[in-house]
């Protein structure tokens, strides 16, 4: 997994993570990131193929800046995956939440 046979990536290749943990190569140490959400972007007529979006988390003390990451998860082969802050969802648990948006 991690991508579909052409190497693009695939909102069918995360909605059965959602909720499990992926690790950001950062250094000095990986961080650990939760995939809350794996949705289809707007009105998708093919929504395994259409444009996504990716919500992950993390807690309070531990904050990563936009940009591009690579990584990996149980069932999800090393991906680089560009990540950006976001706001909070009303009533979420308090950390950060991070998008990437893939078109």
């Amino acid at each position: 997994m991690g991508g579909s046979p052409q190497g693009r990536m695939q909102l069918n290749d995360f909605q059965s993570l959602v909720g499990q943990t992926f690790e950001a190569d950062c250094n000095p140490k990986p961080v650990a990131l939760r995939l809350v959400e794996a949705s289809p972007l707007g009105m998708v007529t093919t929504p395994d193929t259409g444009p996504f979006i990716l919500v992950f988390h993390t807690p309070p003390d531990t904050y990563l800046v936009d940009g591009i990451y690579k990584m990996q998860a149980k069932g999800f082969n090393l991906s680089e995956i560009n990540i950006g802050s976001m706001v909070a969802p009303a009533g979420s648990e308090p950390g950060y939440y991070y998008q990437a948006v893939f078109n």
